[in-house]
């Protein structure tokens, strides 16, 4: 599920049917989750937050007309983390979001 975390721990067997010991667990947080956060003022940019995977790119583009996309922030995925932006709000006219994963 988006936005979640998930742990694994592994073992193998051999041949013999003996089992090792469990690896080092290992975090895995699932991507494909925004979280839009109004500011508290009028004109205040809107916090934008998501999951990033390790070895992805993602692009957050605003439109006024669901047409037209304009990227306003990349980043790199380097780790399965949470990262932000503050993203400016336009001072008239509707605005909307996507994030693109490459």
């Amino acid at each position: 599920m988006e936005g979640r975390t998930y742990f694994f721990a592994v073992t193998a067997y051999d041949s013999f049917g003996n089992e090792s010991d469990y690896s080092a667990e290992t975090a895995y947080l699932v991507p494909g989750f925004l979280v839009l956060t109004p500011g508290t003022h009028p004109g205040d940019p809107i916090r934008v937050q998501f999951p990033v995977a390790p070895a992805h790119w993602y692009e957050l583009q605003v439109s006024g007309d669901l047409r037209s996309w304009t990227t306003v922030w990349q980043t790199l995925g380097v780790s399965n983390n949470w990262v932000e932006f503050d993203a400016p709000v336009a001072t008239t006219g509707a605005q909307f979001y996507r994030l693109v994963l490459h």
